[in-house]
């Protein structure tokens, strides 16, 4: 083998890369922290994912009782999505000509005797560690509830992934030689490529409405086995054959994902490789210069890390972006609104105004959407409830999830505490301050996504009570959503009122163990990687959910006579009113504890505390 072949350049690269952070690892264990975090997470981890118990069993007798059609109807969904997300990418994806190298990896490569093509195989091979291990990952988590082995989902996953990211790159590969082009043809090529994805994507909409026909009549038939007749149904009109074309490659790329058993998972693997190849060699052979481009990315991806190191924000590349502030901050006035802009502003740069613009329009859209589509097709209220809980759930658990991962409060800025003990301000209002952005974040997101869920809802119903159906047929079809929608705005309404409490306290107890265990659990928003600091998170997670149980006992011990003895005569308003006094005990258990934090912060001893 060539010593200065990209196989064995990736070989060298990725064997000192791998000992070098073993090292680092074993080298980090030496803190107990990080040992017993690593202890925790390997316990938890195999816990979840490794203990063989009964929860596979009972998902494997589930799926083996569905019926038989329905994978093939999966398989068909997942491509229907895949196309759309790829002719989207066609039409909104930018030129990219920069390739996944780091800075050091840029200067140790680029003046060595490489030619541009064997760079460009490194790059590419480099990949492919990453993607291998996002399907192990994958693969820990499912491999119970699939019925195949679990050395089948590893390579469905990569083979999917790995396909995916070849033709997105070699897309801004594509649109980076157009752009190199003279202005006429530049222009005839984006036209031509705009005007054939609207034509593919109304084909594949056609051909959705086809398949949703047939499911509406097999669901209301209640005869699943009609499932069947999606594809002959496609295939007997011209737009829907179309789509069965078009959709192919992808539904080659899933095939090993939904294969059965053995015998039919090497059966797909094969077309699915086929087009796993057909696009590495597009990708080598649509490579443009990619040099500067990919210096000036690796450039900015360092840059990056050395900001956050400093934690001095986010890189701003574009004057534009830079006048964009949440909202427009006075030379006078009370300190505490600095704070919570410069934490508004950790957080991203927008502005507050074009926000509740946006966020206004998006619930005016659903509203109307979803009683369109129900008014032309009334079975569609079912998708319309299944988008509006799907909405609801994502804001109530992922939204306080991506706020709280920011640290945009005094578990990012605690490194400066020795600056902001010069502040002119008394450390209440410096911890209130603090804690507000993620707060008001927090709030607002919970809060933005039951809105659209409820609009959702009641698009649907206003849409079916003024259909021209008898109740017996929406009660026989399921779709009487009206009473839906009478059960779910109270629920929201009580989650409403409830959820400031909650995220407030939360953020309290997070910033409470950080200047309590400063060594343990360290301030900045540099996180560890690591299943020894994903340990450590665990157990942080852990200790804050027993004292959330805890602080919840005043609260419960309102709300539960309550539900007991008023079930019965308010019903479901019940729980607007459980939400209110649930409420109050955690608010009150909040404002506590921020002067608690001020106590703490009063004591804190930068010089002992952070150089522990």
């Amino acid at each position: 083998m060539n010593a200065a072949s990209p196989l064995a350049i990736f070989g060298f690269l990725s064997q000192r890369t791998v000992a070098n952070a073993i090292v680092r690892r074993m080298r980090r264990l030496k803190e107990p922290r990080y040992l017993i975090g690593l202890v925790f997470g390997i316990f938890y981890f195999t816990m979840m994912f490794l203990r063989p118990g009964r929860r596979g069993g009972q998902a494997a007798r589930v799926i083996s009782g569905l019926p038989p059609e329905l994978p093939g109807i999966l398989l068909l969904a997942a491509a229907f999505a895949l196309g759309v997300l790829v002719l989207a990418g066609w039409l909104f994806r930018s030129g990219d000509q920069a390739l996944a190298l780091s800075e050091t990896e840029v200067q140790f490569l680029f003046p060595a005797p490489l030619s541009a093509r064997a760079i460009l195989h490194y790059a590419l091979l480099r990949t492919q560690l990453a993607l291998l291990f996002s399907s192990l990952i994958v693969t820990l988590i499912l491999r119970r509830n699939f019925t195949g082995g679990g050395l089948r989902l590893t390579l469905g996953v990569w083979i999917l992934l790995s396909v995916l990211q070849f033709h997105f790159k070699a897309l801004g590969f594509t649109k980076a030689r157009w752009r190199e082009r003279p202005a006429r043809q530049r222009l005839a090529l984006f036209t031509a490529a705009f005007v054939v994805v609207i034509a593919l994507l109304s084909i594949l909409g056609t051909g959705l409405y086809q398949a949703l026909d047939v499911v509406t009549k097999a669901l209301n038939d209640g005869n699943l086995t009609t499932l069947a007749g999606i594809e002959p149904a496609m295939a007997s009109a011209s737009a829907g054959a179309i789509a069965l074309v078009l959709l192919w490659p992808i539904r080659a790329v899933l095939g090993p994902l939904i294969a059965s058993d053995t015998s039919h998972f090497f059966a797909a693997l094969v077309p699915a490789l086929g087009v796993l190849l057909v696009h590495y060699a597009w990708l080598a052979r649509t490579a443009v210069r990619y040099e500067e481009a990919t210096l000036e990315h690796a450039g900015r991806r360092a840059e990056n890390r050395l900001r956050r190191r400093e934690n001095t924000g986010r890189t701003i590349r574009r004057g534009a972006v830079r006048e964009k502030v949440p909202f427009a901050l006075g030379s006078i006035g009370r300190p505490e609104m600095s704070i919570v802009w410069k934490n508004l502003l950790a957080f991203g740069r927008f502005r507050g105004s074009r926000v509740a613009i946006g966020f206004a329009v998006t619930v005016l859209l659903s509203l109307g959407g979803s009683f369109l589509s129900v008014r032309l097709k009334p079975e569609l209220a079912a998708i319309a409830l299944t988008i509006a809980g799907f909405v609801a759930a994502g804001a109530l658990m992922v939204g306080p999830m991506i706020t709280f991962a920011q640290r945009n409060d005094l578990r990012g800025d605690l490194e400066q505490a020795s600056l902001l003990r010069q502040w002119p301000i008394s450390p209440v209002r410096l911890v209130a301050a603090e804690l507000a952005a993620p707060w008001l974040l927090s709030t607002a997101i919970v809060w933005g996504g039951l809105a659209i869920a409820i609009a959702f809802t009641a698009g649907s119903s206003i849409a079916l009570a003024q259909h021209r159906m008898s109740q017996d047929a929406l009660h026989a079809a399921g779709l009487e959503s009206w009473a839906r929608f009478g059960t779910l705005f109270p629920i929201s309404l009580g989650l409403a009122l409830a959820v400031p409490a909650v995220v407030a306290l939360v953020l309290v107890v997070q910033n409470g163990t950080v200047l309590t265990f400063p060594a343990w659990f360290p301030p900045g928003r540099k996180r560890s990687a690591g299943l020894e600091a994903t340990g450590m998170r665990l157990l942080s997670m852990l200790a804050i959910s027993l004292l959330l149980l805890v602080a919840l006992i005043p609260a419960a011990i309102l709300v539960v006579p309550l539900l007991i003895f008023g079930w019965s005569t308010l019903g479901i308003w019940t729980i607007p009113i459980a939400g209110l006094l649930t409420a109050a005990p955690l608010t009150a258990e909040a404002a506590g504890g921020v002067f608690v934090l001020a106590r703490l912060f009063e004591r804190f001893d930068p010089s002992l505390e952070l150089n522990a």
